[in-house]
């Protein structure tokens, strides 16, 4: 009998995979953003961790119903040695580990 093949991980979307995507679709990929502000006709999302921080740019569309991600920016902070990819995978894979715990936010 062959052993089982374990399933390949769904790969991590980039950066530019978050232009487009509305506020749930944000919130499913990353959990809540600690930071939120709202200036008309915009939000800010911002998600952050020692290293950078993500922050993203929702605009109204459809008369102000949806919001969509039209601008996404990744700053490194601190002077850390980390690419603005791998930050913002890191920022990924913690929100993946704290769904698979349980844990929320």
């Amino acid at each position: 009998m062959a052993s089982a093949v374990p399933k390949p991980e769904r790969p991590l979307p980039t950066l530019h995979d978050m232009i487009g995507l509305d506020r749930n679709q944000v919130s499913a990929l990353l959990g809540e953003p600690r930071f939120r502000r709202h200036d008309q006709p915009a939000d800010l999302w911002q998600y952050s961790n020692k290293n950078c921080a993500l922050d993203l740019f929702l605009y109204r569309i459809r008369d102000g119903i949806i919001y969509k991600v039209t601008h996404a920016d990744v700053r490194i902070l601190n002077g850390a040695k980390v690419t603005e990819n791998d930050c913002f995978k890191k920022l990924i894979k913690h929100h993946i580990d704290q769904v698979r715990n349980g844990a929320t936010g």
